[in-house]
């Protein structure tokens, strides 16, 4: 794992690098960053709270000196002196976001070519800006794999999301209805994927979770919408819904529903009609952690 930036606006992508390697490994394996910083070990050191188990600094012009592995020796020694309840480097995570590899094989502006929403965007803007909500509202997020994640692996999280583009594989759309039923919480926004790995149609997820009629479709960029009694700002237009009695109404623009949540098994699976986080670059977008006057 390398992330080369260090000041506060870089948190979400350190969150997302990390918890994408982490993440290819099923979240089980010890990963340590490697990081172009050779002078602050200290700093280096604060990813333990990302589930990085240290950090060896480096440089292009010498790589990675032998002092920075007695740097890490010496920390580790340090912290298993407290003994496990400090020396676990295993990430306690409070939830969990559908990671699909398959999303970055798409083209920029895939849109243009019959997808229904910019594949490559969901992966590289949208999940960003997931991530970048939940590190304001501090919660601590694993990744899910779709390329490595067993059916288990999704039951280990009482809340799951799916920022979702027209594509997700087969299998987690089989392990995500199974995760519902087993009494998971699945929250998918805008609409749910179509498509499989191969480009295939692939409904699981519509047909067995949310497969309430769709009513209009309001195109304005920047609306707001009331999602369980908060003003909620959106993004890329609202789609409102006929909900059947089977579905509870949690967002409503005006008084249409545009999100809803419907009950599968003994767990519950939340649609929102729109996008309550976009577009944001991560690394690039700013101070994350802002202070509130």
């Amino acid at each position: 794992f390398y992330n080369g930036d260090t000041g506060p606006w870089s948190l979400p992508l350190n969150e997302l690098c990390a918890a994408a390697v982490r993440a290819a490994q099923r979240n089980r394996k010890t990963v340590v960053a490697a990081e172009l910083d050779a002078g602050d070990p200290v700093l280096r050191y604060l990813l333990f709270g990302e589930g990085m188990a240290g950090a060896l600094g480096f440089t292009y012009t010498d790589g990675i000196p032998d002092a920075a592995v007695a740097h890490l020796t010496r920390i580790g020694k340090t912290i298993h002196t407290a003994g496990p309840r400090l020396a676990q480097t295993r990430r306690r995570a409070d939830t969990a976001i559908v990671w699909c590899p398959d999303l970055f094989y798409a083209p920029y502006g895939s849109d243009r070519y019959g997808f229904g929403r910019d594949v490559r965007r969901v992966g590289e803007r949208d999940i960003p800006a997931l991530a970048t909500l939940l590190v304001r509202s501090g919660l601590a997020f694993d990744l899910l794999d779709t390329a490595a994640a067993r059916t288990a692996d999704y039951r280990a999280y009482p809340t799951i999301w799916l920022v979702a583009s027209d594509v997700l594989t087969r299998q987690a759309q089989e392990d995500l209805v199974s995760y519902v039923r087993s009494g998971g919480r699945l929250i998918c926004w805008p609409a749910p994927p179509t498509l499989d790995e191969n480009l295939e149609r692939c409904s699981i997820l519509a047909d067995e979770l949310f497969s309430e009629a769709s009513a209009s479709f309001y195109p304005d960029d920047g609306q707001q919408i009331d999602a369980l009694g908060v003003t909620v700002p959106v993004w890329r237009g609202v789609q409102t819904y006929a909900l059947s009695s089977r579905a509870t109404a949690i967002a409503t623009r005006g008084a249409e529903p545009c999100g809803y949540r419907r009950r599968a098994g003994r767990g519950e699976a939340l649609l929102i009609g729109s996008w309550p986080a976009a577009d944001c670059l991560a690394g690039a977008a700013g101070l994350v952690l802002e202070v509130q006057q």
